[in-house]
């Protein structure tokens, strides 16, 4: 440590001054942490000494064993005063740390607003650091859009050069409130370079089909629950991403269905012309209930009973959301043995999550079939052919010359069963109607 150190660590200003009168040298540095004079001034805080320095011509380039300015070490220790007094002697905010981190990037890091200066200082918001984040990641967790937007209208093109697709760091990593995340989301998919942020997403999920990299619109879908967006956004937002050419596979809708059930946007999404393709290694009732609406179940119905108490027994093991679940009933019958297997296993999750919402639609859901039910299955027997789309399955079920509520029986966009207090309702009033229209149907 330098005499001019000791003074620094000591805050004696005037010994500061007499020694640089005295020709000592203002960007020595010490051994051990390869400080300058500046650093030391910035690591003790003092304003006053640091100013001193600054306009005797320290060299404010200098960096220490970290490879850190004294720009930088201000910005890292969150002295943004001491920052804002720095930055007006600099020009050039292309060094970076031995982690690769420039200003701007230790800035966006710590929230600090020194970085929107920064920016407009000449900043480059593209430096990645060495745990492969940029500026534009941490401008996605700050509580506010505004740094965001100020980098994104400058330099938003050069994102498609990262190996991590924008758009995959948006959806997952953004910390905006509603309002500002639909505004910020809207800018994405409305730039110049929209198509190729959707192209750059499905090629990084089809180069790595083995990392388990959750689809668009599975992601778009969460977050659109957790923030509560309003339909009209994400109608708006579902249909943009798919004109710029994503098309959604079955797990997705199946996430749409678990939050909004069979809407207007789950019945644009199965129009959209993908192939749908699933197997049966289903993992929830849900994706049984979509294969249901796209009418690729089993025909055979002793099949489609040892499906439903094999997943209904395995989301009760892995206990997703019991919604889920007492959903479920309200579509099919479950036979007395399968009501044993279920109840069962209910009682052995007991003591880990609350179970007696399941239990109670175990309890209210009939053992034998409904009419109703039965008619439901042997008219989509009828119309289904093997090889069609699931949209023409769809379109078949709503020409049929049937009362909408039928109608959306067949399509399982309506359920059967309603649980209610005391009975279960089985809607026998229509039966005659739908009975009619089956043979009809045959001959």
């Amino acid at each position: 440590m330098t005499a001019m150190h000791f003074a620094i660590a000591r805050s004696l200003p005037n010994v500061v001054y007499d020694l640089i009168e005295h020709g000592a040298d203002l960007n020595a540095q010490d051994r051990l942490f390869k400080a300058s004079p500046l650093h030391q001034a910035v690591k003790f805080k003092n304003l006053e000494i640091l100013c001193m320095l600054l306009c005797y011509g320290a060299d404010v380039t200098s960096v220490d064993r970290n490879r850190m300015t004294p720009l930088m070490r201000a910005i890292d220790m969150g002295e943004t005063e001491i920052a804002y007094v720095l930055l007006d002697f600099y020009d050039d905010f292309s060094q970076t740390s031995k982690d690769n981190c420039d200003a701007l990037l230790l800035a966006a890091t710590n929230q600090n607003p020194i970085a929107v200066d920064l920016v407009k200082a000449g900043a480059n918001p593209l430096c990645i650091s060495d745990c492969h984040c940029d500026t534009f990641v941490f401008s996605l967790v700050y509580d506010k859009a505004d740094f965001f937007k100020l980098i994104w209208f400058t330099h938003y093109h050069d994102l498609l050069d990262i190996e991590t697709p924008f758009l995959l760091q948006y959806l997952k990593l953004c910390n905006f409130k509603k309002d500002e995340w639909v505004e910020c989301l809207y800018l994405i998919l409305t730039c110049p370079s929209a198509i190729d942020f959707v192209e750059q997403y499905k090629c990084f999920i089809e180069s790595h089909r083995n990392h388990c990299i959750t689809p668009l619109f599975q992601y778009l879908y969460l977050k659109f629950y957790k923030l509560q967006v309003q339909v009209n956004d994400r109608m708006k937002i579902m249909c943009l991403c798919l004109s710029l050419g994503a098309i959604p596979d079955f797990a997705e809708l199946a996430t749409v269905y678990e939050f909004y059930r069979f809407n207007e946007e789950l019945q644009i999404l199965i129009h959209v012309g993908g192939s749908l393709n699933f197997t049966f290694n289903l993992v929830n009732v849900n994706e049984l209930l979509i294969m249901h609406i796209l009418g690729k179940e089993p025909t055979h119905a002793n099949v489609r009973e040892k499906l439903y108490s094999f997943l209904l027994t395995k989301e009760l093991v892995r206990w997703n959301d019991e919604r889920n679940i007492v959903n479920f009933f309200k579509y099919v019958f479950v036979p007395l043995e399968v009501k044993k297997i279920l109840v069962s296993t209910s009682l052995k999750v007991e003591h880990v999550v609350n179970i007696w919402p399941v239990m109670d639609a175990i309890e209210k859901s009939p053992t034998f079939p409904s009419l109703l039910d039965l008619t439901r299955n042997a008219v989509r027997n009828l119309i289904r052919k093997p090889n069609d789309k699931p949209y023409q399955f769809f379109d078949k079920a709503n020409s049929l010359m049937l009362p909408k509520l039928l109608k959306n029986v067949i399509c399982f966009k309506e359920p059967v069963y309603r649980l209610l207090n005391n009975e279960v309702d089985f809607r026998n009033s229509s039966c005659s109607v739908f009975y009619g229209i089956y043979g009809q149907l045959r001959h």
